[in-house]
């Protein structure tokens, strides 16, 4: 689930969820809930997770169709390769105790971005399982880690579907792998940089050979550049994520948030009427379908008078925006 899940909770029960809003503030409390799931389900905070995740893909795809027309889909980079063999099969050995492969910068603090890993490869003299790891610059913090089987003496690529935040600031990402000796790979094949080049270069992106000792701290300061890859390179996409700006004001959604969870929540029990609990069985069918058709109304409402007031945000690479301000040159 993403950053609207926290908004709902469940309280007054031993299976407590946090939240801001809770289901029961709403007239759904721990029983009825416990009436409406399944046996597919075996506890009460399981059920309501699913109707909180279901509920969020709702409510963003709502704020996104929304938004639309104020969305610029731009992207940056697009399935840009990053590392680029030598043809003639160099073969180079890392330096001891060090970990090695590549640095990618990407600068656009007004915006908020998404780079997107489709690919990766490996091209070593040493075959078996490699681990890639992915870390940001700034404190070590470990984005992700892709393990990729190879063969020796052959580039294996492997098809991935990596994707790392960049929320409104410049970041450096460290992409590395641990192996003693590998064929010769550089940064600059593709982008707008000359083959003189020693790295990669296309709008925001930047990236080049990199290593670093395995025992330093993983900052940007511990860093020494290398005029290749070590072996390793990446398919990139840099995009807008306009999915951020929600996260940015999840506060305003919350009232929107728990009326979608209860109309879920209630839906659910109307799709097992016919062979689940007391509840929904020896109840009025119809009653149920008003219960839910009044939290769609209540979600329906919120959802309105939230965009009354909601602000769009100031990127003028991802977001358009109707400034009553315009600058004119008049020539003499």
């Amino acid at each position: 689930m993403g950053c609207l899940s926290e908004l709902v909770g469940l309280n007054v029960t031993c299976d407590t969820r946090d939240g801001r809003i809770y289901v029961g503030e709403l007239g759904i409390a721990e029983k009825e809930l416990s009436d409406y799931m399944s046996a597919d389900y075996g506890s009460v905070s399981g059920f309501l997770a699913d109707r909180i995740a279901l509920a969020e893909r709702w409510v963003t795809t709502d704020m996104l169709t929304k938004l639309a027309p104020k969305m610029i889909g731009k992207t940056f980079l697009d399935r840009g390769r990053i590392g680029e063999y030598d043809e003639r099969q160099t073969l180079l050995t890392a330096p001891a105790n060090t970990e090695g492969g590549m640095v990618i910068e990407v600068c656009a603090p007004a915006s908020n971005l998404k780079l997107l890993i489709s690919k990766l490869e490996v091209w070593s003299d040493v075959g078996g399982d490699v681990d890639i790891e992915f870390r940001d610059l700034l404190d070590g913090t470990v984005l992700h880690t892709e393990t990729v089987a190879t063969t020796a003496d052959v580039a294996t690529a492997k098809a991935v579907d990596i994707t790392i935040a960049i929320p409104r600031r410049k970041m450096r990402i460290l992409v590395t792998s641990t192996l003693p000796t590998f064929y010769r790979a550089t940064a600059h094949g593709g982008g707008c940089a000359s083959c003189g080049s020693k790295s990669f270069k296309h709008g925001p992106v930047e990236a080049y050979g990199a290593y670093i000792a395995s025992a330093a701290t993983v900052s940007y300061a511990n860093i020494q550049r290398a005029t290749h890859t070590s072996g390793l390179s990446v398919t990139a996409t840099l995009a807008c994520d306009h999915d951020a700006f929600i996260c940015e004001n999840k506060g305003l959604l919350a009232l929107p948030m728990a009326f979608k969870v209860a109309e879920e929540v209630v839906s659910y029990g109307l799709g097992n009427f016919d062979r689940i609990n007391a509840r929904v069985n020896s109840g009025n069918r119809d009653s149920l379908v008003d219960r839910r058709n009044e939290f769609g109304r209540k979600y329906a409402d919120a959802m309105g008078r939230l965009w009354d007031n909601m602000p769009i945000p100031s990127d003028p690479n991802c977001w358009t925006c109707n400034s009553p301000i315009r600058r004119v040159v008049n020539l003499p």
